[in-house]
């Protein structure tokens, strides 16, 4: 019960603590005939307050907790948490910070939840005499807390896909990193007995869901991995039709990255490779785009291409 707790420990307050808020707590105190009173009247501050909850824009510095109480009243739940124990510590409510973990999202496939480090969060407990210690969470008094807090998570493919491969991920660590043998073996046979009575159409359309995922996911990987060839800017393309253009017809290596457009130039000799290199270097090379003028013309010189110089 709270009556063997410590309570200095849990009324320990900052050296610092700015006046301000000791005149907040001192004013909740004085209208309480009661912890269980007082208790209810920082609820009642936090609640009309106007605070709300918002995880951009929060205050920084040393003084931080005193703009979230009376200036900007906007913080994530660490804010409200800690200005909540702040307060009620300086007006005589042994308190203690907590932090855990809200909400998680249900791997329908492994049959668990998937709690993720975006989803830690942070409350209080207030010890009061006769009631022991009581769990609250202040920033549920924000005024726009229902609609933080109320909304359902939208699933796109990629949290899907994520929830099957670490269903995968789930299996394997359950029946293969820390099962015994005889356990794999007692699941293999379970398998096996269930696997006698399983009709295949039934299975098949389990698994399709899951199948189809996983293609979904080979596929955004070869985007990923292939994403600079796939999505490569005009400028980009028409220098690397340049480059294996040079290559063939003026039959000279080309090192992308180790010699220069200028330099490769004058390696050719040819004109046109000079035209297309200053008209390039012209525009790129000055952060800008090329017009479609200049691109038409490069492209030009690009399909009548470069004949060995005759000098």
């Amino acid at each position: 019960m709270a009556g063997s707790i410590d309570r200095d420990f849990y009324l320990r307050l900052p050296s610092d603590i700015p006046t301000s808020i000791r005149e907040l707590a001192d004013g909740i105190r004085k209208r309480a005939a009661s912890d269980s009173r007082l208790l209810e009247l920082l609820e009642e501050h936090f609640m009309n307050g106007g605070y709300s909850y918002t995880m951009q824009g929060m205050p920084t510095g040393d003084h931080a907790l005193e703009e979230f109480l009376f200036e900007t009243k906007e913080g994530n739940c660490e804010f409200f948490a800690s200005a909540f124990g702040l307060v009620a510590r300086a007006a005589g409510l042994p308190t203690r910070l907590v932090g855990g973990y809200l909400g998680g999202e249900y791997n329908e496939l492994g049959g668990y939840y998937l709690v993720s480090e975006q989803m830690a969060h942070v409350w209080v407990e207030v010890s009061i005499n006769d009631k022991g210690w009581l769990r609250i969470d202040p920033s549920r008094y924000a005024r726009n807390a229902a609609s933080v807090w109320s909304k359902e998570p939208r699933r796109s493919l990629l949290m899907q896909l994520r929830l099957v491969l670490d269903s995968f991920d789930h299996a394997w660590n359950r029946s293969v990193v820390t099962y015994d043998f005889e356990r794999q073996v007692d699941a293999a046979r379970t398998v096996g007995k269930r696997l006698q009575g399983l009709h295949p159409e039934p299975v098949l359309k389990m698994l399709l869901s899951p199948a189809l995922l996983l293609a979904g996911a080979a596929l955004l990987i070869v985007l990923v991995v292939n994403r600079r060839r796939l999505w490569l800017s005009p400028e980009e393309r028409v220098l690397r039709r340049f480059y294996r253009r040079v290559a063939r017809d003026c039959r000279i290596e080309v090192q992308r990255g180790r010699q220069g457009l200028f330099e490769l130039a004058a390696m050719t000799g040819n004109p046109k490779v000079l035209e297309f290199v200053t008209l390039y270097a012209a525009a790129v090379y000055h952060d800008r785009t090329l017009t479609g003028i200049k691109m038409t013309r490069l492209r030009e010189i690009l399909k009548d291409g470069f004949e060995p110089s005759q000098g």
